[in-house]
């Protein structure tokens, strides 16, 4: 093959790369945000199910029957974990974002 077409070749498939990375990188920023905005909402029904067993009381002030203090000590414990769950989800996504954007850099040094 000719160089200037090799060249022409590897231009081309370098720009598909960079098309696809920041294609990725625009995707996982709003799967982030929507991981995040979970995580908020569980950490929030989290610490209002503490409240409310660490109380025995609605936030009304009525008192919670056995089975409604054992009902929302198991929310309050799945609450939690899915918080837990959902920070991890985000957090293993801002890395794969910083990874594309660490071979974007790269991709466009090799260019110059």
């Amino acid at each position: 093959m000719d160089e200037t077409v090799v060249g022409i070749w590897h231009a081309g498939r370098r720009e598909l790369q960079r098309h696809g990375w920041k294609e990725q990188i625009q995707d996982n920023e709003i799967t982030k945000a929507g991981y995040a905005k979970r995580h908020f909402r569980q950490m929030q029904a989290h610490a209002d199910y503490r409240d409310m067993v660490e109380s025995g009381k609605h936030p009304n002030g009525i008192p919670l029957t056995k089975e409604e203090l054992k009902d929302f000590k198991k929310r309050m414990v799945d609450a939690g974990r899915w918080a837990k769950q959902y920070l991890c989800e985000t957090k293993k996504i801002d890395r794969e974002i910083s990874a594309l954007k660490k071979n974007l850099e790269m991709l466009g040094s090799l260019e110059m």
